[in-house]
């Protein structure tokens, strides 16, 4: 029961905040969608509506957003890339940020 309650409390915590117009703060990291041409806008994130479960897919933009948004590290190497924690976790340099 504190499970269900915790696991809905994170659910529903935003994705993100922007600070005084001019920085962006995120839980996790960066989406893969770095290109200039495909780059996640921070209103495609203002609207990923919450409550929102963990993706278990990683089949659309959105899907592939949120689970980077929550789980992408930083890297010392440029570049983006995957994580060495497994699955489709990615990782970015400090050239992405």
């Amino acid at each position: 029961q504190l499970v269900d309650a915790f696991d809905g409390l994170v659910n529903s915590l935003p994705l993100m905040s922007l600070v005084d117009n001019s920085c962006v703060v995120l839980h996790g990291g960066l989406p893969r969608h770095h290109q200039p041409w495909l780059r996640v806008r921070i209103e495609e994130i203002d609207r990923m509506r919450r409550p929102l479960p963990m993706p278990t897919t990683m089949d659309t933009r959105s899907e592939q957003t949120l689970y980077d948004l929550m789980w992408a590290d930083p890297m010392e190497r440029p570049g983006m890339g995957l994580n060495v924690r497994g699955g489709d976790i990615r990782s970015f340099g400090p050239d992405i940020t």
